[in-house]
């Protein structure tokens, strides 16, 4: 499982999904991490399951090798919006673009396939690779 976590509030102090990417969920185990959520209040905290996980990586993956692939075709900028890709997954009610997003971002600093500034995403000569393979890493049944 994944966690996507927007704030976790404590008395005078706010975990965010960002501080969680930068390490501070390495801090927590799973019973400190349940002690700590006893104790506060979560305003919002969803889990995603490793399929749902699959399937946004995948969805968002083959849509920016499309996005790619027509670019270079017709000589356009290979760099690309984030926030204007569509096909995320079919994900059950309850993730929003943020919780995507979140995902797609640990994504491209854990496999180094793509590389995101701002809003910005684009694919690293490691991801050419990748994507010149019949399997890649990150299809679903593999």
């Amino acid at each position: 499982m994944t966690w996507i976590s927007k704030f976790i509030c404590f008395d005078d102090f706010i975990i965010t999904s960002d501080t969680l990417e930068k390490g501070a969920s390495s801090l927590f185990s799973d019973e400190l991490l349940n002690v700590i959520l006893c104790k506060c209040k979560i305003l919002a905290l969803t889990r995603v399951s490793e399929q749902d996980r699959k399937n946004i990586i995948w969805n968002f993956m083959e849509e920016l090798w499309e996005n790619y692939v027509n670019a270079r075709e017709n000589n356009l900028p290979t760099t690309f919006n984030l926030l204007v890709f569509f096909n995320f997954g079919i994900l059950k009610d309850g993730f929003t673009e943020n919780d995507k997003l979140s995902i797609i971002k640990g994504y491209a600093k854990e496999k180094g396939f793509i590389k995101i500034i701002g809003t910005e995403v684009h694919i690293t000569k490691k991801g050419l690779k990748e994507f010149q393979k019949d399997i890649h890493d990150w299809d679903i049944n593999t």
